[in-house]
């Protein structure tokens, strides 16, 4: 049981590094969210690696969970941390254009698509370059958005994999004990009462 456990996380870690490097910044203003990312995924793949069951013994399985639930709420607070609370990619008027229309020029000839050197009126084509910046400011958030969200998911599922292990190696309930570093480590309501569901 404690293998297909160990199997399973090793699948999803691998696909979500795969999601994570598909994704690449989208113009060199992305460069250093695009680092702290790789940082934090980084940091959020060594944890998920990190639980080996096999040298724990019955009587350090306790502090070994609580040594290890403690080090998942340090990656999942600077997780929760960087997300942008101005942020939401289900608001229409923060999602990006694939093909940004230009404004409407009296040119039948002019139509383009993210091409603004098509464009021969001058007025026009300023415009269009104006609002192809403005699209390119929500790509670079909307490219951010997600991988962080494919790195916060990647933690909850991996720190639910580990406190299996720690269920199937035998270690006994420490409810209360690990509700109070929960409330500790300042993560939001929400975060808490999943993870609590996972002890």
């Amino acid at each position: 049981m404690i293998e297909r456990t160990r199997v399973q996380l090793a699948v999803r870690l691998v696909l979500a590094l795969f999601c994570f490097a598909a994704i690449s910044p989208s113009s060199a203003n992305a460069d250093e969210s695009q680092r702290s990312l790789s940082e934090l995924h980084a940091e959020v793949a060594k944890l998920a690696s990190a639980v080996d069951i096999s040298k724990a013994s019955p009587q350090t399985l306790l502090s070994r969970r609580r040594a290890f639930i403690a080090a998942w709420e340090r990656v999942i607070r600077r997780i929760e941390t960087s997300y942008d609370p101005s942020y939401n990619p289900r608001d229409p008027a923060q999602v990006p254009f694939r093909c940004v229309p230009p404004p409407t020029t009296r040119d039948p000839e002019s139509f383009t698509c993210n091409d603004p050197d098509a464009i021969k009126d001058p007025a026009a084509k300023a415009s269009y370059e104006t609002l192809l910046r403005e699209n390119e400011r929500k790509l670079q958030r909307a490219a951010y958005y997600h991988d962080l969200h494919n790195i916060d998911d990647l933690a909850m599922t991996s720190l639910e994999a580990d406190l299996r292990l720690f269920r199937e190696a035998g270690a006994p309930p420490d409810t209360a004990a690990l509700t109070a570093l929960l409330e500790q480590a300042g993560l939001n309501t929400v975060r808490q009462r999943a993870i609590r569901a996972m002890l």
